[in-house]
C-alpha cells in the first residue's frame, strides 16, 4: 500500500524536487505552496476520509512559516493529528524549539 502524504515548499523547484524524491520511493504526494493550499488539501481528505502518513513543511516560508503553518493544522479540529516533519536549508539556534509542541516529529 502505497503511503499519502502532502509537502508544503512555496519553492517550486525545492517542491518539485522533493515530491520527485518521494514518489520515487513509492509514496503518492500531494503538493502545496502555501497555508491556505495545504488546509484545504488536509481538510479535503479529512472530508473524504483519506489518510496521511505524515506531514512535510518546509521552515522558512514568507507570511506564515513552517512552524506557525504546524501549530494551525494541529489546532484544527477538523484536522487529524498527523506527525509532522519540518525542513530547512537554513538553521538558526532556537528554531527547533517549536519541537517541543505535540504533533511535530523532527526537523531537517
Amino acid at each position: 500500500m502505497n503511503k499519502k502524504l502532502p509537502i508544503v515548499d512555496d519553492h517550486s523547484i525545492n517542491l518539485n524536487v522533493l515530491n520527485n524524491q518521494l514518489q520515487h520511493f513509492g509514496m503518492i504526494v500531494l503538493t502545496a505552496e502555501n497555508q491556505s493550499q495545504t488546509l484545504k488539501i488536509l481538510h479535503e481528505a479529512s472530508e473524504t476520509k483519506t489518510y496521511f502518513y505524515l506531514i512535510i513543511l518546509e521552515f522558512l516560508m514568507p507570511e506564515v512559516n513552517g512552524a506557525e503553518l504546524g501549530k494551525i493544522i494541529i489546532n484544527d479540529p477538523g484536522i487529524p493529528l498527523y506527525p509532522i516533519v519540518i525542513y530547512s536549508s537554513e538553521g538558526r539556534k532556537g528554531d527547533a524549539n517549536f519541537l517541543m509542541t505535540p504533533g511535530f516529529q523532527v526537523i531537517l
